[in-house]
């Protein structure tokens, strides 16, 4: 009988670390540029249709423009595509939900 509970016990504690094991995820990195480092991430976009995804990073921008910069990835994590983009704040407002204007702004000394 001993034995019996020695060998359920040995069971359950296989299936269970079986069950909560961890996954393998495939971990990609590449450099982005110092203003976008300097900036904040301000969302991540899917495109169904490509089998993309877009990191959009807000760059330090003035009151009026805004700066964005894009990184887009393929399904596989490769890197596919960079784009810089200067938006009036209302348009940049319109076109991504996410957007909140922080105060982030340079400005330029006489």
């Amino acid at each position: 009988m001993k034995y019996v509970k020695i060998a359920c016990l040995f069971l359950s504690i296989v299936l269970f670390n079986n069950i909560f094991a961890q996954n393998e995820v495939k971990e990609v990195s590449y450099d982005i540029s110092r203003k976008a480092k300097n900036g904040y991430l301000g969302g991540v976009e899917t495109n169904q249709a490509n089998n993309t995804f877009d990191l959009v990073y807000v760059l330090p921008s003035s009151q009026k423009k805004v700066k964005i910069e894009t990184y887009t990835y393929d399904i596989d994590l490769g890197l596919k595509d960079t784009k810089k983009e200067e938006w009036d704040v209302e348009k940049v407002r319109s076109r991504y939900k996410w957007f909140n204007f922080r105060e982030m702004y340079t400005t330029q000394m006489d």
